[in-house]
């Protein structure tokens, strides 16, 4: 019911992640839908679907996170992220 979202999806996964590729979620200002595995990359995610939105920039971005200690997230292994609005 939002008229402004980003999906984040996860693109690629290597490695001991928190969700498989395919995970995804929808990020509105105010809200979320789904999850992608939750934790400190949940959080990052987040923030960086919200800044698109702010932004009003680019209608699609892309990140690979490292899990570990970088983040605080104890998985360790790698994950890749695609936002589109």
């Amino acid at each position: 019911r939002r008229k402004h979202v980003v999906l984040v999806e996860v693109k690629s996964a290597s490695g001991s992640t928190p969700r498989e590729a395919g995970a995804w979620m929808l990020v509105a200002v105010d809200c979320i839908f789904g999850t992608i595995g939750g934790g400190q990359l949940e959080f990052m995610a987040i923030d960086h679907a919200r800044r698109l939105l702010s932004e009003g920039g680019a209608d699609a971005d892309d990140i690979s996170v490292p899990l570990g200690p970088e983040i605080g997230q104890c998985c360790g292994g790698r994950v890749g992220l695609d936002f589109k609005r």
